[in-house]
């Protein structure tokens, strides 16, 4: 990939999103669909409109808009507001998911699929995407609402429980049988992940940051804040966790510094740049023929 296809991509995605971005203005709808919409448009499944020359630049823009996003929402949703809903969401993630799994599965049997196929299936549509629901919250104006906050909360809990599913699925997958001893340990080293990175978010972030806004270098604890983002999420992508889930929670630990506000300041224009790049990516995957 050179630099000219790159810039190519880039413009060609960027006019794609404000184009979009404006339609759904005008008809007043959210300009998440309008984003997967374009990236279905303009995506390799679209030959008339196929416009990308790599999809793997674009692929890596969506991910850097994810950690944007999710990073800016930790501030939203602190670890306050979690705690207070905890137990709700806790419950409604619970039922969710296994309404969700019983539905897909029986949907499968339905269907004359095998088993393990449903088992699949009830996997695949028993957790939702925090991002996407984030985002769709924040466009209808009710992230500050408390059933806002409920929401979010089951969508973490979904995420960490999206990590215990792909453990047992991959088992399943490769031996065809449960292995209890794989899951454990998988749940364990997510345990240890978040144990981890919320006491070292206490006792050294959130002191680390309010020591360097004392320099009143806006610029200097921008970039400390987003560094730390971005190391724990490549720390979280690199154990096979969830990308969102590591950028969410570095976000939602700052969040309780003395100096979030300013962080969250400098933050969302940079996510409103790179998060429709996300939504886009995930439409150029998109293949219409598949649907039908």
């Amino acid at each position: 990939m050179n630099s000219i296809s790159f810039l190519q991509d880039l413009a060609v995605v960027m006019m794609a999103a404000g184009i979009a971005a404006l339609i759904c203005q005008w008809l007043k709808q959210p300009k998440i669909a309008g984003y997967i919409i374009a990236g279905l448009l303009i995506g390799p499944h679209t030959p008339l409109l196929s416009l990308i020359d790599s999809e793997m630049s674009i692929a890596t823009l969506g991910d850097i808009g994810v950690i944007f996003l999710m990073f800016c929402m930790g501030f939203e949703f602190n670890l306050r507001k979690l705690t207070a809903v905890g137990m709700t969401a806790f419950v409604t993630a619970c039922a969710d998911v296994l309404f969700s799994f019983w539905l897909g599965f029986m949907i499968g049997r339905v269907f004359g699929w095998s088993g393990l196929e449903s088992i699949f299936l009830g996997a695949a549509i028993s957790t939702c995407s925090t991002t996407v629901a984030l985002r769709m919250l924040n466009e209808l104006g009710h992230l500050k609402q408390k059933y806002g906050a409920i929401v979010m909360g089951a969508a973490i809990v979904e995420d960490l429980a999206a990590v215990a599913l792909i453990a047992v699925l991959t088992g399943i997958g490769i031996s065809g049988s449960l292995q209890a001893g794989g899951v454990m340990l998988r749940i364990g080293e997510l345990v240890t992940f978040l144990v981890v990175v919320l006491l070292a978010g206490f006792f050294l972030v959130r002191k680390g940051i309010d020591y360097i806004a004392g320099f009143k270098n806006d610029e200097l604890l921008l970039m400390i804040a987003l560094a730390i983002c971005f190391a724990v999420s490549l720390i979280a992508v690199k154990l096979q966790f969830s990308l969102a889930l590591g950028a969410f929670i570095v976000g939602a630990v700052i969040a309780e510094s003395r100096s979030s506000d300013r962080i969250d300041l400098f933050s969302q224009p940079i996510r409103d740049i790179f998060a429709p790049m996300f939504f886009i990516s995930i439409g150029m995957l998109i293949d219409p023929a598949m649907i039908i």
